[in-house]
């Protein structure tokens, strides 16, 4: 029998945004701080544990503590 391995493509979630894998051999923290760039209030934030969604393996990136209402 012949073993069949299946790669997902990451999708990173940011405020209901789907944002690219801008580097699939980077961690998630290391995307977190990519985005972060471009997303300041990433700066600080976490990334949750993954879900499947159809053929994507997509982690939602958190906001950082500072600034959050409620």
């Amino acid at each position: 029998m012949t073993a069949v391995v299946l790669t997902l493509a990451r999708v990173f979630r940011y405020d209901g945004i789907d944002l690219p894998d801008p580097d699939p051999t980077a961690s998630p923290e290391e995307v977190l701080a990519h985005y972060s760039q471009q997303y300041p209030r990433l700066a600080g934030g976490k990334v949750i544990d993954p879900v499947v969604e159809g053929d994507k393996l997509v982690y939602e990136m958190r906001a950082g503590g500072f600034g959050d209402k409620g």
